[in-house]
């Protein structure tokens, strides 16, 4: 009888121990789902969908004004982007491919701020680089010459959008070729552009060296 007793007893303590250990799992779950209720959710994961359909259209736009010459408003408009980044249009167009894959196949590991930002710089300074290339003056003499440049490389990015085929850097060439051609002259300019382009693509990749 000593036996029985003990027995149930023993089962008695087991059945309240278990009970216990449900009620306390059921109060750690609760907190946990209250916890994961306060947990900021950034802008970018509440309208992913939106964020990364406007990518797509906005590249097939790009990439179909940059191929394509078309006419009135249309060349007018590719034009423009030429004559804004001259032959950097193309690396422009290149880089909302890249985000916008990334971001559908869900590899974007980085702020998509942080990515259009180094995008921005990285075509800004190759850019640079096509001014340089273009313009055979060796430095930059004083705010005149800086304007002769300036319209020349807003001209003849003009004229890619039109049908012929030059090199410049457009408007963005001007100011990041055009400022350091005069502050260090052409090889400065070339090592100080070349050694920024190289920093903005790792940011822009996402890899180190």
């Amino acid at each position: 009888m000593a036996e029985n007793k003990n027995k149930k007893s023993g089962t008695a303590s087991k059945g309240k121990a278990q009970s216990k250990s449900k009620n306390n799992n059921k109060k750690s779950n609760v907190k946990r789902v209250g916890k994961d209720k306060n947990i900021k959710v950034s802008f970018y994961e509440q309208h992913r969908n939106a964020i990364m359909l406007t990518y797509a259209a906005v590249t097939l736009l790009l990439t179909f004004v940059m191929l394509v010459p078309g006419y009135n408003l249309w060349q007018k408009l590719r034009s423009a982007f030429f004559s804004l980044f001259g032959l950097g249009f193309v690396l422009v167009v290149i880089e909302l491919i890249v985000i916008t894959a990334r971001m559908f196949l869900k590899s974007l590991n980085r702020s998509l701020l942080v990515t259009n930002l180094s995008a921005v710089f990285l075509a800004s300074t190759f850019c640079g680089i096509l001014h340089l290339f273009n313009f055979s003056v060796e430095t930059g003499e004083g705010m005149a010459e800086w304007k002769l440049q300036f319209a020349e490389a807003c001209k003849n990015g003009w004229e890619i959008g039109m049908g012929t085929f030059d090199t410049c850097g457009g408007i963005v060439g001007a100011v990041f070729g055009g400022l350091p051609l005069h502050a260090f002259g052409k090889i400065g300019s070339f090592v100080v552009l070349l050694l920024l382009f190289l920093v903005s693509l790792f940011f822009y990749l996402n890899t180190d060296i």
